[in-house]
């Protein structure tokens, strides 16, 4: 199950490929459309930060790399909680 079509979420990146995000940016990442992508300018380290609006339990992520394109480095996968309390 994608948890990304079930809740709210904000996403950022290290960087857009030109800085043109209309042609290159993070929305590409969900469109469910193979034929696009989100690209990032050259060099390392690129990172991309999902927060979910609210408490989901991930199983699993996938990534799907252009072929060519990802160096031989693996990418490397954190998740974090956070608790806050509103007064």
């Amino acid at each position: 199950m994608n948890v990304l079509t079930k809740v709210n979420y904000t996403c950022r990146v290290s960087s857009v490929l030109n800085k043109d995000v209309k042609q290159y940016g993070k929305q590409y990442m969900f469109d469910t459309n193979d034929d696009s992508a989100w690209s990032s300018a050259e060099g390392t380290p690129q990172w991309i930060i999902l927060t979910l609006d609210e408490p989901r339990t991930v199983s699993g992520v996938s990534l799907q790399f252009q072929g060519g394109f990802a160096e031989s480095q693996l990418p490397r996968v954190s998740c974090y909680q956070f608790h806050h309390s509103v007064r």
